[in-house]
Parts: structure tokens; C-alpha cells; sequence
């Protein structure tokens, strides 16, 4: 075939494809490359690629061609390298791509979209001047194609990159300044031609039917639809009106979902439009921002309000308010009022936070809202002003007639009730893709937590600082959203001083004027403070680690120093009273040690130890030893014993804060020199070979009776031997592994469970097992718990054991304390699971007998409903028997944590490690509200408690807190 210099093929965006299209890479007509089922081919390749491919560039070989008249095309650039796979498709079994000429995908311009909204800034190179009417140009091209797409993208930007939004404020105002008309497309230019005239033939447009037997359009209404068209593409829009107006319903529908973050951050934005693009002239109007914001503290009248709705809202009025600035302060009273007479009846029982030492505690809150009551007016300096360095567009006119447009009314909001707060939302927004979030983030309340307070210089800003205020706040936002992505949030938090103005954050250039703050030393102390959150953390400790890990490694010079003083800081407050440094009690102890031996192994543990060498000379309970010696024991855990043994210099280990041997069992009968080292011997050799439970019951009786001879020991006393022997035995089998312990314990659980009968024994049982892995605390924990799970003891027994005051036990072995917890949380999965499956099951029988009364269930066998009663009847008192089990255990820790505060030593570290261990298990009932619960409520009751003892001091405490918070 020759070539056709007037060829003029038209293209979609689909690439290439198999057969049946002529000129779009397919099997037939111009596109005969291909693979087996068609594909191939592409930009008029003709028939020179007979062997299949995915539509190179490169031409065949003249000599190959049907016609020797090949000439290359005058636009043809002759480029022979090969195609870039994520425009040009390739051949192969099954189709391929097109080849040179082919279009970008739809999707991937509307990702590059989006992309280029989301991502401004991102640049070491970013110019705010020239980028944001860069990218208000496209987004004007991307509206007038789809304005769907851009309504979408700027609630997925204004929900997910709040550091942005000085920059978005702008971008709209920009995009406000003059309305927008659409450039006419091409097809729409093809459409207003007249028809070709051909020769020979009138000059009227053919009235037959098209190609696929479609009857044409009269010419009359063909006109006419041109003339519709040509019509909505000159119609001009104002593109930052209509965006803003979609982010009004926006706002609605996260306050349905309950994603207060999202809503505030649209609220900070509409606050910025009020004075965008002049406070003359504003985008939105401030006093209908006033009135959304009065929805927002009639919540503070509701009665019974908990803290964290209250706190909800509080905090969405005083940002806004913050930066509304004083220009508004007359409009403004009404709110200002309402938000501090709502703290000030907001009293927070700190008994339970530590008493005394909990005073120092920050409330957040209460700092933010404290920046509205200082003298001086409300001045927030830090957020820049984008706008005002813009270069304005060169419509004058237009830009006018726009500044003559009202301000957009922001439309009155409705809150969800307080009775909606525990309801799971069933439908949620889309998944947003700016960062790879979920697009659930920020649902529901923030809650009320205390802080510590790090930095008390002016390296960071001042509490009543409003400035301050807002930048810590945005970094907190900024932390908490991005916990799916820690190296998106490290990058972020390290850029913020691009977004913000000149003179916020110290550099090396800066000048002595503004605030000179440490980015550094604010951003660590924001995420150790958010780690060491009374009652808890808002996110799992581990992101918090990673998080500090993934920032040393992005910038270690800047990073390490700001940490090293946290940590110092930290330390010197350990089990001092003299303010050196933050006060932590025995919970904030093992979060430090947990995280500080975490972020050692991930840098070599390499640490200054020496330089705490001194204070190791004190009591072995004093919590400084006993951070030392957890922090160096986790380390070994997460690599091995040598390795962190030669990080610790001498002077160190001679104090005794490490063990001289590696962690591993105690095998009691190991020693040859041992009564019944023979016997034991015997029985581990039957257990590795997996001999049946009769065969060893036969050995043990055998034991039993040769020691109740040879030794003239009681039945009893024989019996004591016999279970210390076995169970250690048992241990020692399954001491390799942990999967090597379960195949062991899931063998001989039988027997175990006939050895250990009665509360007593089962006892005894737990303090074999301690006593076994006494060098080797963590595996000790997994039996334990593993014991717990299949049942072989109870809670009860449990707890009697953790109180027992035998084998040394002291509570500042922090593993003492985790095994109790681990008992409690367990009881409590339990008890949740089972009541979960009881309303399963009785939900199934109400749509069951739903279905019955409509007519619409087919008749059900008697048998299968007698079995779905007895199932649910068994349910029903499973939960009720392990709610019990729930109760009684709660009642007996309260037991024996007043028994034991009464009795310790008030001058030595057990008191304060026994007080501080208290106080956490009365915080981590929090969430559930176990304490406030009837049961629960009654059983401590009947302990008849001393009304003036430290016990019910704290519960007490615990409680206003359940029902405050």
C-alpha cells in the first residue's frame, strides 16, 4: 500500500488494543502488527510489522515494504529508541499498545491532575509567586473538562494537607478574581465547519443515515445544537466561587461522619476567604462565619455534655478565632464568651493523673483557649500571605464586576447528636489517594489528654503565645493524620518552615527579628509529649517510635541534638521531686524504656552510658536503675545478648544493671548433683520422643511411689515434687521455641490440667513456670498468657500470683505489672467477643422471625430452630458467665492494690511504684468504663474501703474522669 501524504487519522486515548479498529494499533486495515489475538500495530504502520510488536517507533525496512514509494513523513522525528511503557503499549500473547503518536491515558492525566494540586510546594525550588497562577491556569483547563474532578480534589487537599492551606486560600482567591470561560475544543470547532461540498454533487447535506444506520439529524437541529454548544462554552464561570460552594456541602457531610478534623480544617479555610482576595472585598463573608460558628458553642449549652464533644468544638471556634485576627474582635464577643465559660466550668480531677506531681500537666485546651484571654490584641504572624505577593491578572474589568459580587453566605451547619457518637458510620468518603491515607481519618473525637512540657525556653513558643498555638496545632494535626504513612509525615514535618512565614522557624540566615523558633525541638517535643499522653496515646506507641527513628534519619544533624535533650530531660525527672526535669510516674517510666531501647536498636545502641554511671549507686527500685536495666534488658530482646553487652561500657556492667549470662531457662534438674536428676532425665526423654500421656502418668506414679519410700515423704509432699518435676520438664521440652512450647503444652494439657486440679496447685504451677524462665522474662510473659488462654488457670489465679508475696516479687519489675494487665485485657476480649456473638445470634433470630411475619423466609425445620435457641441460649450464658468473670476480677485488683498500699513501706520506692500501678489500671478502665459500671460499682462497695485512703482517692478520681472525658 502506498503512503498517502493526505491521510489524517483520528485517534482516541485508548493506545493500542486487538483487532478491529483501522487505525488504532489493531489487527486489521493499517495495524497488522500484533501478537496471537491481535493487538500491535499502531501510527500507521501499515503492514512493515508482520511479526508482532506493541507499535515501536521504529519504521520497517524499506526493502520490506509493499511499496517502494516509502517516504518518511514531513513531522516524523525519525527516533528509533524505544517507547516509553507507560504510554506506548507492547505487543505480545495477548494485544498490545499503540505506537508512536499515542495519547496520554484519560486517568493518567486527571492522577497528573491532582498530583500537580496536591503536591504544590513539594519542590526545594517552590515559589509560591509562580506557581499558584501556574496551577490556577490548570485548574481552570481541568474544570471547563470536568468539574467534578476538581471539587474532588480540593476536598481530599483541604481534608489531608492542612499545611497547605494558606497556599489553597490563595489559589482560590486567585481563581475568584475574574470568571473563566472555556476554550472551545476541537470538536466543537470541527462541528461549526460546513459540510465539505463534493464535486459533482448539491450542495445540500446528505439526509441518508450514517455509517451504523443511524438516521441523521435534520440540518435545522444539528444548527441548533451547535449553536447550544458554542453557547456553554463562551458562558463564564467563577471557578473559586463554585469551589468554595462545594466545599460548604463538604462540611455538612463530615460533620454527618462525624470527621471533626476535616470539618475544622474547612472552617480555618473559610476564616482565611474572609479577608481573600481583600477585607474589603472578601470572598466570604465573616458574619455568616460568625453565625457557623454559633452552632458549634450552642453544643456547650447541652446538658450532661461530655469533655470530648465539648472540647470538639471549642477547639474548632478558637482556631477560627485566632485567626479571624482583631479586626473582627467586635463581631466575635458573643463566641469569645461562650468558649471561657465553658472552660471555666471544665475542671479536670488529677488524683488519677498522679496528684501533686500531675499539676504539671498540660492541658491542651486550655492552653489554646488561654491565647483569647491574654491583653494584648490576638496577633497570628506565622501564616503567610500568599495573595498579597500574587501577581493579579490583566482583567481589569472583570476583576471589578467580581469585587461588586456579594460575599458567598457559608450556609447554617447542623450537628450530629450526642447520642449518634457511638454509632460506626456505614458509609464513608471515598479513599483518598494525596498520600496514601485510608480517608478515614479524624473520625470521631480527639479526646481529652494531658501532656508534658519538654522545653521551657524560648527555643519553642510561649503557652500563651497565639502564634504558638496555631503551630503547635497544626503539627499534632499533622502527626495524628499521617500515622498510615510515617515517611510522608517525617518529610512533611521537616518542610513545614516553606509554608509558613520567614521569620517563624530559626535557620542559619535568619534574622534576629520575629520568632526564631527550633522546628527540631518543637516537632520532638510534640511527638515524646503525644507518646507520654495521660491516660494514653492517641495513636499505637509504635507509630511514635518510628516516626522519631524516621526523622533522625532524614536530617540526623538537626534531629539527634533536639532528641538528645528530650531524652536527658526525661531521665533527670526520674523519681525526683526538684523539678530537673518533667515528673513521670511508673507508666510513663516503661513507655520511655520501651521507646528508648527501640530507637537504640536502630541506631547501633550506641549510647553515652557512661555519663549515668553515678546514679546507679542508689536503691534497686529507684526508677533510674530501673530504666537503665529495662531499657538494656529490651535491647537484648530485639537483637542478642552479646551485641548489647558490648555497647555498655565496664564502668556500667559493674554496677549490676546486666545480667552476666544470656537469657534461658533455669532447668532445676538439669544438674546432675540433683535428688532426681535420674528420674527427670528419664521423663524428658519419654516427652521428646512425644510418648502418650498414659506412659507418662505410668513413669510419674512410678516416681512418686520409689520417692514416698526412699524419702519417707507423704503422699502430699511426693505430690508437690512429682508437679514441680513434670511441669518443668514440659517447659524444658518446649524451650527451644515458641512454637516448640505450644506443640508441647497442646500434648500434655491433660495432664497438666490433672495435676493442677485446685487453686493452690495451679499456684504452684505459676511460680514453677516463674522460677523456670527467672532469666528470661519475656518468654515467661508468653507462658503465662498462653496458660491464661487454654484455660489451665483462671484470672484469679493469676492475679493471686502477680500479689503473692513470695519469690521476691517486687512491683518495679515491670513484667510483674504485665502480667496483670495481660490478665485483665484478656478477661476483657472475652468478655467483648462473647457478648459480640450473643448479638450476633439474636440479631439473626429478630430478622429471622421478621422474614416470618412478611411471609417472605420459607418454612424452617424444627429441628435446625430448636438448635439456633439452644445455640443462642448457650451464648447468651456464656457472655453473662464471662461478664461475671469480667467483674469479679476487676473487684479483686482493687482488693488487693488497697491491701497491699496499706501495708507498704510509705518512705521506700515499692509505695511509689505499688501508687503509680494503681493509678494505671484505674486509667486504662477508661475507654470501657468499667469502673462506672453497676456491677463493678457494687462489688467495690462491698470492700467496705476506707473513705480517706489513697485507694479511694483514686477511684474516685478514675470516675469523675469515666464520666467527664
Amino acid at each position: 500500500m502506498a503512503y498517502n501524504p493526505n491521510f489524517n487519522p483520528s485517534f482516541n486515548n485508548n493506545g493500542g488494543g486487538g483487532g478491529g479498529q483501522r487505525y488504532n494499533g489493531g489487527g486489521q486495515g493499517y495495524g497488522n502488527g500484533g501478537g496471537r489475538q491481535g493487538g500491535g500495530g499502531g501510527y500507521n504502520q501499515q503492514q512493515w510489522n508482520d511479526n508482532g510488536g506493541g507499535g515501536p517507533r521504529k519504521r520497517g525496512r524499506d526493502d520490506e515494504s509493499q511499496d517502494g514509494n516509502y517516504r518518511r513523513r514531513n513531522n516524523e522525528r525519525g527516533d528509533y529508541s524505544s517507547p516509553r511503557r507507560d504510554i506506548r503499549g507492547m505487543g505480545g500473547n495477548s494485544g498490545g499498545g499503540g505506537g508512536y503518536g499515542a495519547q496520554v491515558p484519560q486517568s493518567t492525566l486527571l492522577q497528573k491532575f491532582k498530583d500537580a494540586l496536591w503536591q504544590i510546594g513539594n519542590t526545594d525550588e517552590y515559589d509560591p509567586v509562580l506557581e499558584i497562577p501556574i496551577l490556577a491556569t490548570t485548574v481552570e483547563l481541568q474544570f471547563h473538562r470536568d468539574s467534578s474532578l476538581v471539587f474532588e480534589a480540593f476536598r481530599v487537599a483541604v481534608s489531608e494537607i492542612p499545611h497547605k492551606l494558606p497556599v489553597y486560600a490563595a489559589l482560590i482567591a486567585f481563581l475568584s478574581l475574574a470568571p473563566s470561560v472555556a476554550t472551545p475544543s476541537l470538536a466543537s470547532r470541527l462541528d461549526t465547519k460546513p459540510a465539505p461540498v463534493v464535486p459533482g454533487l448539491p450542495s445540500k447535506p446528505a439526509e441518508a443515515g450514517g455509517a451504523d444506520g443511524e438516521e441523521a439529524k435534520p440540518a435545522a437541529a444539528a444548527t441548533e445544537d451547535v449553536e447550544m454548544k458554542a453557547d456553554n462554552e463562551d458562558e463564564a464561570v467563577n471557578i473559586g466561587r463554585l469551589i468554595v460552594e462545594d466545599l460548604t456541602k463538604a462540611l455538612q457531610l463530615n460533620l454527618d461522619e462525624r470527621k471533626w478534623r476535616s470539618a475544622r480544617y474547612l472552617i480555618t479555610l473559610f476564616t482565611s476567604l474572609t479577608a481573600l482576595p481583600s477585607p474589603e472585598a472578601p470572598l466570604v463573608s465573616s458574619a455568616s462565619l460568625v453565625v457557623l460558628l454559633t452552632s458549634f458553642t450552642a453544643v456547650l449549652n447541652e446538658p450532661a455534655l461530655r469533655a470530648a464533644r465539648g472540647d470538639e468544638c471549642v477547639r474548632v471556634v478558637v482556631e477560627s478565632l485566632l485567626r479571624l485576627g482583631p479586626s473582627k474582635a467586635g463581631e466575635t464577643g458573643g463566641l469569645r464568651d461562650a468558649v471561657q465559660s465553658y472552660l471555666a466550668g471544665r475542671r479536670i480531677d488529677r488524683e488519677v493523673f498522679g496528684g501533686e506531681t500531675a499539676a504539671d500537666l498540660e492541658d491542651k485546651l486550655d492552653i489554646l483557649v488561654s491565647t483569647l484571654s491574654t491583653d494584648s490584641p490576638i496577633n497570628v504572624d506565622v501564616l503567610p500571605n500568599l495573595f498579597a505577593k500574587l501577581q493579579k491578572p490583566a482583567l481589569a474589568d472583570a476583576a471589578a464586576a467580581v469585587a461588586q459580587l456579594e460575599p458567598i453566605v457559608l450556609p447554617v451547619v447542623l450537628l450530629p447528636s450526642a447520642d449518634l457518637d457511638d454509632v460506626k458510620i456505614s458509609s464513608v468518603s471515598p479513599k483518598a489517594q494525596s498520600s496514601g491515607l485510608r480517608g478515614d481519618e479524624g473520625v470521631g473525637y480527639e479526646g481529652v489528654r494531658l501532656y508534658l512540657k519538654l522545653f521551657d525556653d524560648d527555643s519553642v513558643p510561649a503557652v500563651t503565645d497565639a502564634s504558638g498555638a496555631v503551630l503547635r496545632s497544626l503539627i499534632f494535626d499533622i502527626i495524628d493524620l499521617y500515622e498510615i504513612n510515617r515517611k510522608e509525615c517525617a518529610t512533611i514535618l521537616l518542610a513545614l518552615p516553606k509554608f509558613f512565614s520567614p521569620s517563624t522557624f530559626r535557620t542559619p540566615t535568619s534574622s534576629e527579628d520575629g520568632h526564631n523558633w527550633s522546628l527540631e525541638n518543637l516537632v520532638v517535643e510534640s511527638l515524646l509529649t503525644s507518646l507520654f499522653a495521660l491516660p494514653r496515646p492517641r495513636l499505637p506507641s509504635s507509630y511514635y517510635h518510628s516516626l522519631l527513628t524516621e526523622l533522625c534519619r532524614l536530617s540526623p544533624q538537626t534531629i539527634a541534638p533536639s532528641l538528645g535533650k528530650c531524652v536527658r530531660k526525661l531521665y533527670a525527672g526520674l523519681g525526683t521531686d526538684d523539678k530537673t526535669g518533667p515528673l513521670v510516674d511508673a507508666e510513663g517510666l516503661r513507655r520511655f524504656a520501651e521507646w528508648f531501647s527501640v530507637h537504640l536498636s536502630n541506631f547501633g545502641f550506641m549510647w553515652g552510658w557512661g555519663d549515668w554511671v553515678l546514679d546507679m549507686d542508689v536503691d534497686t527500685k529507684h526508677p533510674k536503675r530501673v530504666f537503665v536495666e529495662r531499657t538494656i534488658e529490651l535491647e537484648t530482646r530485639l537483637s542478642y545478648f552479646d551485641r548489647v553487652r558490648g555497647t555498655v561500657p565496664d564502668a556500667m556492667l559493674e554496677t549490676g544493671v546486666m545480667p552476666d549470662d544470656a537469657p534461658g531457662p533455669e532447668y532445676a534438674y538439669e544438674n546432675e548433683n540433683h535428688t532426681h536428676a535420674a528420674a527427670a532425665a528419664s521423663l524428658l526423654r519419654l516427652m521428646r520422643t512425644k510418648g502418650s500421656i498414659a506412659e507418662v502418668e505410668e513413669e510419674l506414679a512410678s516416681f512418686q511411689t520409689a520417692i514416698m519410700q526412699e524419702h519417707s515423704l507423704s503422699e502430699a509432699e511426693a505430690s508437690v515434687i512429682k508437679r514441680d518435676m513434670t511441669i518443668q520438664t514440659v517447659l524444658s521440652v518446649g524451650s527451644r521455641s515458641f512454637s516448640h512450647f505450644l506443640n508441647v503444652l497442646e500434648r500434655y494439657l491433660p495432664l497438666l490440667r490433672t495435676l493442677s486440679p485446685s487453686p493452690s496447685t495451679r499456684l504452684e504451677l505459676l511460680t514453677t513456670v516463674s522460677n523456670f524462665w527467672i532469666r528470661n522474662a519475656q518468654f515467661r510473659l508468653i507462658v503465662l498468657d498462653k496458660l491464661l488462654q487454654y484455660r489451665l488457670v483462671d484470672s484469679a489465679d493469676l492475679i493471686a500470683y502477680c500479689f503473692a508475696p513470695r519469690g521476691g516479687k517486687t512491683w518495679s519489675d515491670l513484667d510483674l505489672w504485665a502480667t496483670l494487665k495481660s490478665t485483665v485485657t484478656t478477661i476483657e476480649g472475652r468478655a467483648s467477643a462473647s457478648k459480640k456473638r450473643a448479638e450476633g445470634l439474636q440479631m439473626a433470630k429478630d430478622e429471622r422471625r421478621e422474614r416470618e411475619l412478611v411471609g417472605g423466609a420459607d418454612a424452617i425445620e424444627t429441628d435446625d430452630l430448636d438448635e439456633a435457641n439452644a445455640e443462642l441460649a448457650g451464648a447468651i450464658s456464656q457472655a453473662a458467665t464471662v461478664e461475671l468473670e469480667l467483674t469479679v476480677t476487676i473487684v479483686e485488683v482493687v482488693r488487693q492494690f488497697d491491701t497491699l498500699l496499706a501495708t507498704v513501706d510509705k518512705d521506700g520506692w515499692e509505695s511509689w511504684w505499688v501508687e503509680g500501678w494503681f493509678r494505671e489500671f484505674c486509667r486504662s478502665m477508661a475507654e470501657s468504663r468499667l469502673l462506672s459500671r453497676a456491677p463493678v460499682v457494687e462489688g467495690i462497695a462491698k470492700l467496705a474501703l476506707k473513705a480517706d485512703s489513697t485507694t479511694v482517692a483514686i477511684l474516685d478520681s478514675a470516675k469523675a474522669w469515666n464520666e467527664f472525658a
